[in-house]
């Protein structure tokens, strides 16, 4: 099943859920604004007609709910977790391999390819230059050539015939770099642009040998490589193939990365091309950068379903809660505990910690069943053992993009626990057990919370980002008097913008739409 053929599918389930966008528009900016203007709805967008690019068309968000992905995976979205602990747990073998395919159907060699036909956006002002967002990268183990992975990377067209590319994340394709580099010889890789979510889905689960993985959900078929010997799924939109060079270098970036920051940091990797081929009329995949949903939701679902199932498997019988905002960007989890029991919370906070080392702030409530940021963060306030229900660890391996991580990729991280007899004991009101969202220092309440001036207090979703991204809880938190106090302040990053006529251009076109349906 093509990516083509989901899109149908889900098109005719949910037909509110896919907007189709005729007026035609540029790669620089507009598909990225359109997703931003329209963030509240959040539906799948269809771009029919992009400037400069015909016989192409574009499409984001494929990824941007949860119910979304369950769909492509053949379940409701509250099987979700289930459904795909139980896809990776199965090896179905490898897919058959076939010579007709429909990829193959426009063929570029290395005297004809050129990239810079893609339609890849600049997605936003700050970004080094177009993006290929939306690329699944295959490789063969060097140490063992029977494995093929799918990972991801950051992927910056260059000429027609180069790439740079960033490996920042570390996993099996940068390791697979790495033993290229030691034996002085090049990795071959190819780029897959569009196919079936369950492909992207594989990847994001930084696990090998993902192709035979997705016969649970699909049937397979791959057809070989033309340049590499490297199969890639039959029917994908578009693929270009080539090597990462082991003594080359390109300053790629910045970009806007899953944090909602531009980053600078890069393993700046360049990539030679050597041939390019598609479907005749292929759809372009892009997935939404910066903390769009689809940008943290796509690895995120795969992680936390495996991670659910550790919990249940290695902690004592009980009824355990999770919520990881999407807000947060992969670095807060919210959990609870039906049946209290002491030191169970913060065992739970341990192995969440343990278990995912993107994640820096855990919040844990026992007794209750709650998940609400705000409200467990009012019942820290009123605890009466609100310092004691609060551990900091130092120097922790962390995710590099963090934009509080250290130079070397440590960071200090933060459990809270809130135990639901001492809300109890210490119910009484009053500034000094209340929680204080403020944009400059206060220490008077029971909690305080200091955030930069860019942040709606009212609003969890930026509240949680701002504390999730900024926060260095070694650095930031400390106690007076008893009390607790958060700063997350840091003022210097630098957020994504757009052309301000782009996003005046585009507001005006999303109001038309509105009007129309």
């Amino acid at each position: 099943m093509s990516l083509q053929q989901f899109i149908d599918g889900y098109w005719k389930a949910r037909p509110d859920d896919v907007l189709e966008i005729d007026d035609k528009i540029s790669v620089d900016y507009e598909p990225t604004c359109y997703a931003n203007e329209l963030r509240d709805r959040n539906p799948i967008l269809l771009f029919n007609r992009v400037d400069g690019y015909d016989g192409i068309k574009l499409i984001n968000n494929v990824f941007g709910t949860k119910e979304r992905i369950a769909f492509s995976l053949g379940c409701a979205e509250k099987d979700l977790y289930g459904r795909w602990n139980d896809i990776i747990s199965k090896k179905n073998g490898n897919p058959s391999i076939v010579s007709d395919a429909q990829v193959k159907e426009v063929i570029y060699g290395e005297d004809s390819l050129d990239l810079l036909r893609l339609p890849a956006p600049r997605h936003y002002k700050e970004d080094g230059g177009r993006y290929i967002s939306g690329g699944l990268i295959a490789a063969r183990n060097p140490a063992d050539n029977d494995i093929i992975n799918l990972s991801f990377a950051r992927i910056q067209l260059l000429e027609k015939d180069k790439v740079a590319l960033s490996m920042h994340s570390r996993g099996h394709l940068w390791n697979y770099y790495l033993l290229s580099r030691k034996a002085g010889r090049p990795l071959p890789v190819t780029v897959i642009i569009g196919a079936h979510p369950i492909y992207y889905m594989a990847a994001a689960a930084r696990i090998e040998d993902e192709y035979s993985k997705v016969g649970s959900v699909i049937e397979p078929k791959l057809t070989q490589g033309i340049t590499n010997d490297i199969p890639v799924p039959a029917d994908a939109e578009i693929v270009f193939e080539g090597e990462i060079s082991a003594n080359e270098e390109f300053h790629e970036g910045p970009f806007s990365e899953y944090t909602g920051y531009i980053s600078n940091r890069s393993t700046n990797n360049l990539m030679h091309v050597r041939s390019l081929y598609m479907k005749s009329n292929p759809i372009f995949l892009d997935i939404n950068p910066s903390n769009a949903k689809e940008h943290v939701l796509l690895s995120s679902v795969a992680k936390e379903a495996p991670m659910m199932q550790e919990i249940e498997r290695f902690m004592p019988p009980n009824e355990y809660l999770l919520n990881w905002p999407t807000a947060s960007s992969h670095y807060m989890a919210i959990g609870s505990i039906r049946r209290a029991e002491p030191g169970l919370a913060k065992q739970l906070g341990l192995i969440l910690l343990g278990l995912d080392h993107y994640l820096k702030i855990v919040v844990v409530g026992d007794g209750e069943g709650n998940t609400k940021f705000r409200e467990l963060m009012g019942r820290l306030a009123r605890s009466s053992n609100r310092v004691g229900n609060m551990d900091i660890l130092s120097g922790v391996f962390c995710n590099r993009l963090d934009p509080s991580a250290s130079p070397e990729g440590t960071s200090s991280k933060v459990i809270f626990v809130i135990n639901s007899h001492d809300s109890v004991t210490a119910a009484r009101g009053g500034v000094e057990n209340s929680l204080i969202l403020s944009h400059t220092y206060r220490d008077d309440g029971g909690l305080n919370i200091i955030l930069d001036d860019d942040i709606d207090l009212s609003n969890d979703d930026e509240i949680i980002w701002a504390l999730s991204t900024r926060l260095q809880p070694a650095e930031g938190i400390r106690t007076v008097d008893g009390r607790i106090v958060i700063d997350s302040r840091r003022p210097h990053l630098l957020r994504p913008t757009m052309p301000e006529d782009v996003v005046q251009r585009v507001r005006a076109k999303v109001r038309s739409l509105r009007a129309v349906s």
